[in-house]
This record gives structure tokens, sequence and C-alpha cells, in this order.
């Protein structure tokens, strides 16, 4: 006879709950015998330095992309599987913004309180630069000064998530022209 597994069902983290250290999942360290370390193959390596390098979080599409450029043979359903992978170790955190695909940063850049820009043009996603504070804060290290004093009078703030939405620099910015010589 098979034991059930006590699973509890969670609800899936918002953008904010992903730097409030309460609300994610605490990164699973120990294993059990049943459960071996994941193998360090080019494609997980390649996959976890694209997140690190990228410095903002991604979707499984510009991961494959930029993984492709260390792994050319890299595929999709491999991308999927290893996030996957990822988010159960708690290596990677989900960032979630309203009506978006899913983005991906690493633990150590959600640990650190912060809110993203969205590019209405590319749909980019970065993190808005700040001070910063270790998750949970509020009011402090790059969060605007007052936010607690947005909350209806008598209300208590717990966490809070700020995004902005317009476009980005690169977006922003007109292609140069080639010039020509014309004769």
């Amino acid at each position: 006879m098979k034991r059930a597994r006590n699973r509890t069902s969670a609800r899936a983290p918002r953008c904010c709950d992903a730097h409030d250290p309460h609300a994610a999942p605490a990164p699973r360290t120990s294993r059990t015998a049943a459960e071996p370390a994941p193998r360090r193959t080019m494609q997980r390596t390649a996959i976890v330095r694209a997140v690190e390098v990228a410095a903002r979080p991604l979707s499984h599409a510009e991961i494959l992309e930029l993984a492709r450029a260390e792994v050319p043979s890299l595929g999709t359903a491999t991308v999927y599987r290893t996030i996957a992978q990822l988010l159960e170790r708690g290596e990677l955190v989900a960032v979630q913004l309203p009506g978006q695909i899913n983005r991906y940063e690493s633990r150590s850049a959600a640990q650190v309180h912060h809110h993203h820009f969205h590019c209405d043009r590319c749909t980019r996603v970065f993190d808005i630069a700040g001070g910063g504070t270790s998750a949970g804060g509020s009011g402090a290290g790059g969060c605007a000064s007052g936010v607690d004093a947005l909350a209806p009078e008598g209300f208590a703030v717990d966490r809070h998530d700020i995004v902005l939405y317009g476009i980005c620099r690169e977006c922003a910015t007109p292609p140069r022209r080639s010039r020509v010589a014309r004769g």
C-alpha cells in the first residue's frame, strides 16, 4: 500500500511575494536518498548563467535565446523542465505581473526588495534600481517614501508591489540611419 504524500495546496505567489521570505517557499537544501542532486549539465549551466547575466526577469523564450548562445542545440522542453526544477529547489523565483507571462529571476535577486518596469513595446521586464532592502521592507531602500500612507486610514500595509509601464530606453531611442554616399 502506497502512502500518499502530504502536499499542501499553496496559492500561486504574486510578484511581491517573491520578495517576501515569509510568503515564498524556502529553498530546499536537504535531499533524501531518493532525491539525488541535479546533474550539472551544459544545458543547466547555460540556463542558470543566462538568468544571472541578464540581471533582470526573463521569460522562457528569453532564457532559451540567451542560453542557446552557449548551447546551440538547447531545446524548449529542456528549458521548461529546468526552470521547473530550479523553481522547486528555490534557485529561481517567478515574477508574476498582471496579464503577463511569468518571468524568472535568481533567488539572490529576489531577496532584495525591488520593483519592476514593463516595456509596452518590446515586452521586456526590468528591475527598478534602488537601494533595496532585504525582502519584506516597505517604504525604505528603493521604495517611494510614504507608500504606507497610500492605504486607507486604519489599514496596515504588510507588503506592496509596484510595476511601472512605459517604453524602455532601447525602444525609445530612434534607430540610427546609416549614411549612404549619394552620387
